[in-house]
């Protein structure tokens, strides 16, 4: 078993030393890949087919996948823009500069292939120049598109040419050392002239995507436009565009004034009409259309208001799960670069510039990685405050809407807490939304490198997490329970206090103060009790959590040391294995408050739910027709009975009533008459039973309002 496990071992290093030809001969002259010319040497270099097939290719193949989409984009766009600017100019000129020498590298490839006819001639030299040629074609085309659309940059365009400028700089590196040695075979000065007439361009072209071009269609209408849409993909991703604010702020007090316009994705207008767009398609899915003439009939569907968040919303919580899914990706590579290091610090005959090589690339990674994270936190909290803008608007226009039965289900203070409890905790969720799928993803990961390394004793510490699955269960299913209990308390506790604001007069005429003040008092008593309880559950499950990552790393290094004499924790094991534990440790360490907040989204979205599901008035308790001054009434109602619950006797029988057009009209009666209802009716807050009511123009209505003045 030893000898054919060495065996396996001493081939696949063979292989890995040893040049691998992937194309066949007439298509490529030298091997796709050899690790004596890339790896093992002091002047690494790539070989002439992983040039020309590899580097060259994947951008192009890379702009070609893009293609679709950004025909989709153009046509789909509301901006036609004929105007050129120069940057648009330039980068056209530009393109086409390179395409007359893609093609001149085409032809001169192909005089040599007819001249010598020599069968060592490979056909990547004739196939890659005219790959770039049609790839060139199409960035000029996608230039074209993105200043129609007046796109001030374009994260394909910057992708493409960055990929473009790694290959010049390789390929022209390796030029420039074959053509240095007189004695080589492979020394050619045409590709070399090649190589260095297109390098400054393919760098002036990348410095040129990286620059925003100026469209002032993009600028919304407003005294103050957002500078945000004007900026380039990369100031952006670091919000260049905010530095002028800031230092304003630094040198004086801001002031409203300074402060930029919303963009119109971000104007509570446009979210809340989207939302209601599809909570409509939700609840004619569940037959469960909000009207009070509609029947309803009993449906085993109910409406999903995550449903119709995640309809209104998916765009940018996409962009967040790549963000995310980038910076955990590359939260690995930091310990496997960390690992060569080490090897690299204990090989003392290893190449110098491998050294500068893992150091290059450690940074890199963390870069890419902050980016990552920050863009994802920046996504997120904009959504939030989108969708959190989006429910406080949906719920005060469902207010105005409900029936008077529904007023009595839901009362002011429940209204209240949706609009600012409710709403403000799924906004809170949305940033560890992505974290229940990201703190699985690290942790199933960074226990199979773990594995690798350490062996069988990874698995002590998953034993160990598995254990804390139950406890966590049972503390989330508990915190919820009270959650459903505080939220109860804090609704009558609001009802009461705005009942007791509203009744003001008679509690000081009767000297009721202390009584509602203890109720009050009393019903605080009992939401405190459920405040301790529930923190009391947080701690517990805090310190759970928070002391898990300790546990495992202790049991697995223990497990490695006791399971074996012959393991030994060098510094490769040791150092490598605390940075997994220490990717395992964020998962960890942020699961509490992720589950908690889903645990309080999911009571919020369902209390919600519930409201968004209350019957509404019906439009045609009141027909609104168009003003006219020669209209003989402004107001008519005939043969009206009119009800506050559907399922109730008429309050109002038989109402007659015509108010002339331009009139002044005064409605007198004793407490209890009706006249409040009367202009409820008019108003349509009350169910038309029977009866026509018209409504000639807009209508103001200002209810009688206690003022407390002491």
């Amino acid at each position: 078993m030893v000898d054919f496990r060495q065996s396996l071992m001493q081939e696949a290093s063979n292989l890995t030393h040893s040049p691998y030809q992937v194309f066949p001969e007439p298509f490529c002259s030298d091997y796709f890949w050899n690790p004596s010319l890339t790896w093992y040497t002091d002047k690494p270099d790539f070989t002439h087919c992983f040039q020309q097939t590899v580097l060259a290719w994947v951008p192009c193949f890379f702009l070609w996948s893009t293609a679709p989409f950004q025909l989709y984009y153009t046509f789909r766009n509301r901006y036609r823009v004929e105007r050129w600017t120069w940057i648009s100019i330039t980068k056209t000129l530009l393109t086409m500069g390179l395409a007359i020498l893609s093609a001149a590298e085409f032809f001169y490839a192909a005089s040599i292939w007819t001249a010598t006819n020599d069968e060592s001639f490979a056909l990547v030299d004739l196939i890659t120049p005219w790959l770039k040629l049609t790839t060139y074609l199409l960035v000029a085309s996608y230039v074209y598109m993105d200043k129609r659309s007046a796109r001030p940059s374009s994260l394909v365009l910057l992708v493409f040419w960055l990929l473009t400028l790694i290959e010049h700089i390789i390929t022209l590196r390796s030029q420039i050392i074959l053509n240095s040695k007189a004695s080589s075979a492979s020394s050619n000065p045409t590709r070399l002239l090649f190589e260095i007439t297109a390098f400054p361009v393919v760098a002036a072209q990348f410095c040129l995507t990286c620059w925003a071009e100026y469209f002032p269609e993009l600028l919304e209408n407003g005294p103050n436009p957002s500078p945000e849409k004007l900026t380039s993909i990369l100031g952006q991703s670091i919000h260049s565009f905010f530095d002028w604010m800031v230092y304003k702020g630094w040198r004086t007090p801001l002031e409203q004034s300074d402060l930029w316009d919303l963009l119109h994705g971000d104007k509570t207008k446009t979210n809340v009409e989207r939302l209601e767009k599809y909570w409509q398609e939700q609840l004619q899915g569940a037959n469960k259309v909000p009207s009070s003439r509609t029947v309803h009939h009993v449906s085993s569907k109910k409406p999903s208001l995550t449903k119709a968040l995640a309809k209104t919303f998916w765009k940018p919580m996409t962009a967040a799960f790549f963000c995310r899914l980038i910076h955990d990706i590359f939260t690995f590579f930091s310990p496997v670069i960390l690992r060569w290091i080490i090897g690299f610090i204990r090989d003392k005959d290893k190449e110098l510039w491998k050294g500068y090589l893992y150091a290059v690339l450690l940074l890199l990674s963390a870069t890419v990685q902050t980016f990552g994270l920050n863009l994802y936190f920046f996504v997120c909290s904009r959504t939030g405050l989108r969708l959190r803008g989006a429910l406080m608007a949906a719920v005060h226009r469902k207010s105005l809407k409900i029936t008077s039965e529904s007023k009595r289900s839901s009362n002011l203070g429940e209204i209240v807490n949706l609009m600012s409890v409710d709403a403000q905790r799924i906004n809170d969720f949305m940033i560890y939304v992505h974290l229940l799928w990201s703190a699985l993803f690290l942790i199933l990961v960074a226990l199979y490198f773990l594995y690798n390394i350490l062996g069988y004793a990874v698995f002590s510490g998953l034993g160990l997490l598995i254990l804390t699955f139950p406890l966590n269960a049972w503390l989330a299913n508990r915190n919820k329970v009270l959650q459903l209990a505080q939220m109860e308390y804090k609704d009558q506790r609001i009802k009461l206090t705005s009942e007791i604001l509203s009744g003001m007069k008679i509690l000081k005429l009767y000297a009721w103060e202390k009584s509602f003040e203890q109720q009050i008092l009393d019903i605080r008593e009992k939401e405190i009790e459920q405040l301790k309880k529930s923190a009391y559950l947080l701690t517990v499950s805090a310190f759970n959590w928070f002391i898990t990552p300790f546990l495992v790393a202790l049991s697995i290094f223990g497990t490695y040391v006791l399971i074996s004499p012959e393991n030994v924790l060098d510094a490769d094991k040791a150092f490598v294995g605390l940075a997994l534990l220490n990717i395992l440790r964020q998962p960890l360490t942020m699961l509490p408050s992720a589950v908690t907040l889903l645990i309080q989204s999911r009571v919020s979205i369902g209390r919600l739910t519930k409201f968004l599901c209350n019957d509404e008035l019906s439009a045609e308790n009141v027909d609104n027709l168009p003003a006219s001054r020669e209209a003989p009434h402004s107001i008519s109602i005939k043969d009206g009975s009119f009800a506050w619950a559907r399922e109730e006797e008429p309050f109002l029988k038989n109402v007659n009533l015509n108010v002339k057009t331009g009139s002044l009209t005064a409605v007198v009666g004793q407490i209890g008459a009706g006249k409040s209802s009367l202009v409820a009716s008019m108003l349509g807050l009350m169910e038309k039973k029977s009866g026509a009511v018209e409504i000639r123009g807009s209508l103001a209505y200002v209810p009688q309002v206690r003022q407390i003045t002491s």
